[in-house]
């Protein structure tokens, strides 16, 4: 029907009590319809100026739709206090357990354990830690800009924290193998730490080369994930906040190989100085921080799986895997050594206070015992002195090397006869065999 051909009124009714427990509607008209002598439609023309008032009381139009319900699945603030305390634990035992290495650096114990690699797992285990941080922004408290920024910095922090953390578990026991091989084929060589942190620059290079390739290819940015959930008007009412990039496997499963090498390499350094003297080396809690670290990854990350969709239980777990990363490494790294410490007097080597074989079994293996000792000396002396003249060195394992004579009864000590003396006496090719020890480490 042509809109010009008819008259139309828009009236207004709004009820109100009566008093009586009724309602009395007034009527009202708001609007008519005039013709519009520049096209063909038909336009409103207030009455009176009256204006519509709505069912709320005010002239306000209301949405088409009602508000939707929308569930963001945000990080509470309990959740993130949670994982923040981890991280602030974390910072905290690492820069304490820093200061003691540097306070205690010329305590045997510490030296023995090198304080260079104790900096680094300190430091390691800080950058490691940090990653909590980003993983704790969401778009709750940060615009969509700073999600992305902290999405970009999670694979940075957490590559380079677990590399620079874990080298020094590889670099510190490498490091004493080679001192013991050496001193087995009764050379001197120095190992210095430089030589021990080529595995960390090439790890920290690759790592470099992989982030950067996925920064520039395809960052990683905050995005929002639908759930498939809808009210009754067809909208989406449930979704959760991810770091992603459309590209990220590839990548990832680069760096987890590379990064598993270092795990490996580290085990593998660990199992060859597991019958050293726990004095040298740590490998009895490398392991338990290997297993650790294994249970941790294989519990957690699965599980981390199993809740993506839930970015308060992801995010717990996450912080959980680095918190035991971190805080197991540091725990079994150095209060063993600050418990050695407090005990009174300096611990002796296990393999010097170790006794010496039967009467019957000395002479076919005292050779193989006098080697031992004495290789064992040679290294603990070049990992104390490296800084001192060869002739200390050479004092300091004559030092050593007499103590053991003395306790395996090869050397006399005062209240022994000359008779025990001649009885008590090395054959000659076992002392030969340890003065061309000490002279071809001289």
């Amino acid at each position: 029907r042509d809109p010009k051909s008819a008259f139309f009124v828009l009236y207004n009714s709004n009820g109100e009590p009566d008093g009586e427990g009724g309602t009395i509607f007034n009527v009202k008209t708001v609007a008519h319809s005039a013709p519009n002598l520049e096209s063909s439609n038909v336009h409103w023309v207030s009455y009176n100026d009256q204006a519509y008032i709505y069912s709320d009381g005010t002239s306000i139009a209301p949405d088409a739709l009602p508000p939707a319900e929308v569930d963001l699945n945000q990080l509470t603030i309990g959740i993130r206090v949670i994982g923040l305390t981890i991280a602030a634990i974390i910072f905290a035992l690492a820069l304490f357990f820093g200061v003691w290495t540097k306070r205690n650096c010329k305590e045997r114990v510490v030296k023995a354990s090198q304080p260079e690699f104790l900096y680094m797992i300190c430091g390691g285990a800080i950058i490691l830690g940090s990653t909590i941080i980003p993983l704790s922004i969401d778009d709750s408290v940060a615009t969509i800009s700073g999600c992305d920024r902290a999405c970009l910095s999670i694979p940075w922090l957490f590559n380079f924290g677990f590399i620079t953390m874990f080298s020094a578990l590889f670099a510190k026991t490498w490091r004493l193998n080679k001192a013991m091989d050496y001193a087995a084929r009764s050379k001197r060589m120095k190992v210095k730490v430089k030589d021990a942190l080529r595995p960390w620059f090439v790890l920290l290079i690759l790592n470099t080369i992989v982030l950067v390739t996925w920064t520039e290819v395809d960052p990683m940015k905050w995005v929002r994930v639908e759930t498939g959930t809808f009210d009754d008007f067809n909208r989406s009412i449930d979704s959760y906040g991810i770091c992603s990039s459309s590209n990220e496997v590839p990548f990832i499963v680069v760096l987890l190989i590379i990064n598993f090498s270092l795990v490996v390499l580290a085990n593998y350094q660990a199992y060859r100085a597991r019958n050293l003297s726990t004095e040298f080396s740590e490998s009895k809690y490398i392991s338990i921080i290997m297993s650790s670290m294994f249970q941790a990854i294989v519990i957690g990350l699965p599980l981390a799986i199993l809740v993506g969709k839930d970015p308060n239980a992801s995010f717990i777990v996450l912080a959980g895997i680095i918190g035991m990363l971190c805080l197991s490494t540091l725990c079994f790294m150095f209060i063993p050594k600050m418990v050695s410490m407090n005990k009174k007097g300096e611990v002796a080597l296990s393999t010097a206070a170790a006794p010496m074989p039967q009467e019957e079994n000395r002479n076919e293996n005292s050779n193989e015992c006098i080697v031992e000792r004495a290789s064992i000396i040679q290294v603990k002396a070049d990992l104390d002195d490296e800084n001192e003249e060869d002739g200390g060195v050479l004092m300091n394992i004559w030092g050593g090397a007499k103590e053991i004579y003395r306790r395996a009864s090869y050397l006399p000590d005062e209240n022994r006869s000359s008779n025990d003396e001649e009885e008590g006496s090395p054959n000659i090719s076992a002392t030969s065999i340890f003065v061309g020890t000490l002279v071809e480490g001289r």
